[in-house]
């Protein structure tokens, strides 16, 4: 079974400029060209994300072979494999939002934990300095 995983980075597909695909190295893994349907889905996918300059250096510092991937995925033909695939997708974009709300939250801890050592602090140079009654406006 030639199933790759369509997660981050793959360097499994290279395509020449003919399209013809080729192995990468790896025994048994040559690739038909894409279907003229694929061709056309692939292109508007990769159309996509070229129209949009953010998106693509996002993309882009991530997997440089995105466009591999994308045309990787166009040629597979096992419905289990591709489903396979698109589970583990959706699985990472899930870890990576509960990663996001982790890391929100240990930010807005310690930002309040400071502002509370600055307060503190702040408190203290006005006591030493005479200012016990100015305003720190933390």
């Amino acid at each position: 079974n030639n199933s790759h995983e369509c997660i981050g980075c793959s360097q499994d597909l290279i395509c020449d400029d003919d399209d013809d695909c080729v192995s990468d190295g790896s025994p048994n893994l040559i690739f038909a060209p894409l279907s003229p349907n694929g061709k056309r889905v692939a292109k508007d996918i990769e159309s996509s994300v070229d129209d949009d300059p953010r998106k693509l250096a996002a993309i882009e510092r991530m997997c440089p072979n995105w466009k591999e991937n994308i045309q990787l995925a166009q040629v597979q033909t096992d419905p289990d494999d591709l489903n396979n695939a698109l589970q583990n997708v959706q699985k990472a974009k899930t870890d990576l939002e509960n990663m996001k709300e982790k890391i929100l939250q240990a930010f807005f801890d310690r930002h309040q934990t400071l502002k509370l050592y600055e307060k503190s602090l702040q408190s203290s140079i006005n006591r030493l300095s005479g200012n016990e009654n100015e305003d720190d406006g933390l």
